[in-house]
């Protein structure tokens, strides 16, 4: 018997240092543009870019709503405007070291209530597809909740599949 060869994919890119703490990085995506990262100020940067505690809860964010979406739309589902909220939460440990120690992502779609039922499937199954959202849950704890927005700026949860 042959073993199964796994993909994988390799990427690499590199970030150049500026001053303080902030780097520039330098995407091998396509024609990203290149990005700021920086401290907040109460951690000795000068707050010009996103730090990575919040790159991480983005990152998680942005994979979990693009897969929601391309599950969404697969599944012909009427979609109106979709916002993501983003939630991280820093923590001392017991060395007084800040870690990341969770991630709330709350997507609110806009969609008809007849398109509830196709919207089923979707929740079942999205979260398994975000290469970003398993690859991280194993250190930090992440909670997903979508809430469906009317159109008419009113909200509610949807139930999610245990």
């Amino acid at each position: 018997m042959h073993a199964e060869k796994k993909e994988t994919r390799d990427f690499s890119f590199e970030m150049e240092w500026l001053e303080d703490l902030a780097f520039n990085v330098k995407w091998d995506f396509y024609d990203a543009p290149d990005m700021c990262m920086d401290e907040p100020p109460s951690m000795g940067g000068s707050g010009k870019g996103p730090n990575a505690a919040r790159a991480i809860v983005a990152a998680v964010g942005n994979c979990l709503s693009a897969s929601l979406v391309f599950c969404l739309q697969k599944s012909r589902v009427d979609l109106g405007d979709v916002k993501v909220r983003c939630h991280g939460q820093l923590t001392r440990n017991e060395r007084g070291r800040l870690r990341l120690t969770s991630i709330k992502i709350e997507p609110v779609v806009q969609l008809p209530e007849e398109d509830l039922k196709k919207m089923e499937r979707c929740l079942g199954m999205f979260e398994d597809f975000c290469i970003i959202t398993q690859s991280v849950r194993g250190g930090i704890p992440i909670d997903v909740q979508v809430y469906r927005d009317d159109g008419e700026g009113n909200e509610a949860p949807v139930d999610m599949p245990e």
